[in-house]
């Protein structure tokens, strides 16, 4: 009863990260066809950016975490996710302004470097929600609202 129970939820798990890359896609997708060339070259390069920033953002600290927590209780669990949160939160404070500052620099409206800036975090945290129902299956609220 309880195996059926874990692939049942793994195939839930599954889904809806495919439904939340497959939406993800199809806006980009529409987005730059309905642009001009020059508006579509724009912004793929922003799509490139944010992608990047969100990559690099998160130091890849999902694999780290896994490790540590490997075998401990949920506790220990919940506690090492918050201080990656509070990691996060510091890192979104020292890279972003760097990166908003460059790109108000570069001749972006600063309109679109906060647009942008909420992207970047929404993409981020999309792709944190994922992981860490990976570690606890109690986050799985996370991952339906990277969804919708």
């Amino acid at each position: 009863m309880g195996r059926s129970r874990f692939v049942l939820r793994q195939r839930y798990l599954v889904g809806i990260k495919l439904m939340e890359t497959f939406f993800r896609g199809l806006f980009v997708l529409v987005c730059t066809f309905w642009l001009s060339l020059e508006e579509a070259g724009r912004f793929g390069l922003f799509a490139t950016i944010i992608g990047l920033l969100s990559f690099g953002l998160g130091y890849e600290r999902h694999i780290d975490i896994q490790r540590q927590v490997a075998g401990r209780s949920l506790t220990a669990i919940r506690r090492r996710m918050f201080d990656t949160l509070r990691f996060f939160r510091l890192h979104y404070m020292l890279v972003l302004p760097i990166a908003m500052l460059a790109a108000v620099v570069g001749g972006v409206t600063p309109w679109s470097v906060a647009q942008v800036f909420l992207v970047i975090v929404g993409e981020h945290l999309a792709n944190q929600a994922y992981l860490a129902v990976l570690l606890d299956r109690r986050a799985y609220p996370l991952l339906l609202g990277a969804l919708v």
